[in-house]
Order: structure tokens, then sequence, then C-alpha cells
């Protein structure tokens, strides 16, 4: 996390959080955490945790690309963020996939009482129609 808007003020100040992963790509996952931020490693104390943050950033560009990235942005603190999701709110959803009922597609509790698709995911979710859903 890096200085700029002052978040290591806002999370010491309230230590609640709200984490949105929406992915675009394969059957649109979804994930909300709700919980409290923990700081694991505080700004200033980047040689303790430079390892996992190379791991971290690995994850979505090559080595390569990595490495050029950490040694062009080596002068920036950082600071470790983390959530414990055993005490947090954790929430996730997609799109149902193409053997699964359309009517997956949102929470039973979205649907409006009496509406086609409450009635489906009353009676046990329907047919299969998640292959009438392009995705990816």
């Amino acid at each position: 996390m890096k200085l700029r808007g002052n978040p290591m003020g806002n999370i010491q100040q309230d230590a609640r959080v709200a984490i949105t992963i929406d992915e675009e790509s394969g059957v649109y996952r979804k994930v909300l955490v709700e919980g409290k931020a923990e700081v694991l490693y505080p700004l200033g104390h980047d040689d303790e945790w430079r390892d996992i943050y190379r791991r971290i950033t690995l994850r979505y560009v090559d080595e390569g690309s990595g490495d050029y990235y950490l040694t062009e942005t080596h002068d920036q603190p950082r600071a470790l963020i983390g959530v414990a999701l055993e005490s947090a709110k954790v929430m996730t959803w997609r799109m149902p996939g193409e053997d699964e009922p359309f009517s997956g597609i949102w929470a039973t509790r979205f649907y409006e009482q009496g509406s086609k698709m409450r009635e489906q995911v009353a009676s046990g979710g329907g047919e299969a129609g998640g292959d009438k859903l392009k995705v990816g």
C-alpha cells in the first residue's frame, strides 16, 4: 500500500474495510470481504517483507517485468495490510456454468417474491440454462 491519500492513517483511525474482487474473464467470479484490517508490516519496513511483495507481483506479471517494476519502485515505501478471513464476512458468487441452473445467477434473496426465477429456485433450481450465457 502506498502513502498517497493516506490509507494508513485511515486504517489506523478505523480498521473496518471492505474489499471487492470482480473478475471479468471466465465465469465472472466475485468476492466481497468485510472485516478489520491489520497492519502486518508498517511503512518503512520494506526489507522485512520484500520477498513477499515480489511473490505478489509475480502473480500478475512475468519475472522480468516484476523485477523491473520492483527495481523502479524500490524507493516507494510499502505497507502490507491483511484481513483475517476467519473473523471477516466473506461472500462469493459467480455466473452459473453450462450444466447449472440459470437461476443461480443471483442469490435467492434478490429475486422478487412470485417471480419466475424465485419460483425456479424454490422448486430446486430449474433446468440447466447456464449454457445460454456466453461468458469469457
